[in-house]
């Protein structure tokens, strides 16, 4: 599959159930065009006489009305199709997008949300919080109409903290139209905003709206809510991009994992004699932490696939949704000898990064729990291996003495008095001449910018934002 149509089946998925959210944010149909109107029977599932699953209407004009400013190549009028025909597919590529979606949901078939608990339930309920779920062994199920639920608010860091239910599944007796308005209205003025000409950073940029303004928002109100309209819209992107490129493979998703070694070492073995220790400190923890992002970015941009397919990034592990074709394997051997070369070069095999991957299939993603499990048992085999790919050739262990460079130690300078690792010159600390290297010296520039820094950005070359 081409790159275009590739990322016209993503926006597709991104955009699917969008619907949902512009659905609850009116009391009636009477926002839809006559068009829309029109496509009830083309693209609404039937039951028992009645169209079920009517926020695909809404789906169809939000992409008619919303659906601006596109990529150069993107069709319009493909990914209306692609995400307003996800629950009467008519097409192979359609029927990517709703096996996508219920893949994503965890279910087979989805009962129809606006006739489950009555016709107006699905504009009553809140996201719950996963924490509602937890129990100690032994401890009591919470009483009904207990638990905790959150505001329909977009994100904002005094924001995202759930607040105490007074009635079952949060619906307090009332209809959360307003709130879901308020909330539309800001989503579709950010969203009318991304203008951005790539396919992938337009796609990055449709992703970092949708959280700041659907993290709130059940995906679902006929089962628990517990699970964001925001990751399943995601989800649902990452895997049709799978489905897509994988074809009829039994396994058609490969499930990557990163992580890094030696972090606390590189972070902490630094001392306080050449000064500025917190400003150090704060730089290498920063720089850690773009370096897992730089190599989930560094992967999906070979694979040419969005920030979609990065499932969980967390504590220097991510975990990759990638097809499982030949060239997701090739680049992930690829990037994993870069990562070695520069551990070697840079860090002298400090910080070493660990890369594994496993195929998975249909059910493997059901049950993605274990999935997690056989990921993780990978990359536990691979610490095992670290810089693998540098230290061998041709079967063979390298000889040590050609890998690393002769420590060099200037004339006017020394060991460096901050990480006693490399050759620092003579730099003037509080007054008095002290060997410092470049690297500690940066850390501390570093260090001194970033609280002031407002953000970060990521650059390839000369082509622009990364």
């Amino acid at each position: 599959m081409n790159s275009t149509r590739k990322y016209e089946m993503i926006v597709g998925g991104l955009v699917h159930d969008a619907g949902k959210f512009f659905q609850r944010a009116t009391s009636s149909d009477s926002e839809l065009s006559r068009i829309s109107k029109g496509m009830e029977n083309m693209i609404c599932p039937s039951f028992q006489g009645r169209y079920t699953h009517r926020h695909v209407l809404f789906t169809n004009e939000f992409c008619d009305r919303y659906l601006i400013n596109l990529p150069r190549g993107l069709n319009k009028e493909v990914i209306t199709n692609l995400a307003s025909y996800h629950h009467r597919p008519g097409t192979a590529e359609q029927e990517i997008i709703h096996k996508a979606d219920m893949l994503s949901s965890g279910m087979e078939r989805e009962e129809d949300e606006e006739y489950a608990g009555g016709p107006t339930a699905f504009r009553k309920i809140r996201l719950r919080p996963v924490i509602n779920e937890v129990r100690i062994q032994g401890q009591a199920l919470p009483e009904k109409g207990s638990g905790w639920a959150y505001l329909l608010t977009d994100l904002h860091p005094e924001k995202p903290f759930p607040f105490p239910l007074k009635d079952e599944w949060g619906t307090s007796g009332g209809d959360l139209t307003g709130e879901y308005r308020g909330l539309w209205e800001g989503f579709i003025a950010a969203w009318g905003g991304n203008r951005v000409a790539d396919p992938w950073g337009y796609v990055n940029r449709c992703l970092g709206i949708l959280e700041h303004f659907t993290w709130c928002i059940p995906s679902a109100t006929n089962v628990f809510p517990d699970i964001s309209l925001y990751d399943h819209l995601k989800t649902t992107a990452a895997i049709s991009a799978c489905l897509a490129e994988a074809g009829n493979s039994p396994e058609p998703f490969l499930l990557a994992v990163t992580d890094f070694a030696g972090i606390q070492n590189y972070i902490y073995s630094i001392r306080s004699g050449a000064g500025g220790l917190a400003r150090r400190l704060r730089a290498r923890s920063f720089f850690v932490s773009l370096l897992g992002d730089s190599l989930v970015y560094r992967v999906l941009r070979s694979v040419d696939l969005p920030l979609t397919n990065c499932l969980i990034s967390s504590g220097g592990k991510s975990y990759l949704l990638l097809p499982n074709t030949q060239k997701s394997s090739e680049v992930l051997s690829q990037v994993r000898e870069e990562m070695d070369r520069w551990s070697i070069k840079e860090t002298r095999g400090e910080i070493r990064v660990n890369i594994a991957s496993v195929p998975i299939s249909v059910g493997g993603l059901k049950d993605f729990s274990s999935s997690l499990d056989e990921a993780s048992e990978a990359l536990r085999r691979e610490k095992e291996k670290p810089l693998k790919s540098f230290l061998q050739a041709g079967g063979k262990w390298i000889d040590f003495g050609e890998i690393l460079e002769p420590l060099a130690i200037p004339d006017e300078g020394g060991l460096c008095d901050s990480c006693q690792k490399n050759g620092g010159v003579m730099r003037d600390v509080r007054g008095k001449p002290v060997p410092v290297c470049d690297r500690c010296h940066e850390d501390q520039e570093i260090g001194r910018i970033l609280p002031k820094a407002r953000f970060v950005a990521f650059y390839g070359g000369k082509e622009g934002c990364f």
